[in-house]
């Protein structure tokens, strides 16, 4: 069956992860994960990763999804409204 078959069942679709340091992150948390069309952004705190850092992060993203240890998919559905911190 097709992904539009009579039941209509919205199946993830795979992303890719790219991770940043941003100073658009705010005060108070250490990181914020942004959904964009097709991939995951995870934005680091300056004051609480290096760019070293995420550049190791985003290459074990990397691995870890090209030889099947991690797959990381896109929300099925809009994602729900995040808690204030």
């Amino acid at each position: 069956m097709s992904d539009s078959d009579s039941t209509h069942q919205v199946h993830p679709r795979p992303v890719q992860a790219e991770v940043v340091v941003s100073k658009d992150v705010p005060d108070g948390r250490a990181m914020i994960p942004v959904h964009c069309k097709g991939k995951l952004v995870l934005a680091l705190h300056p004051d609480h990763a290096s760019e070293q850092l995420a550049r190791e992060l985003a290459n074990h993203f990397a691995h870890a999804t090209r030889v099947g240890l991690a797959a990381l998919y896109a929300p099925i559905e809009e994602a729900r409204p995040r808690p204030e911190v």
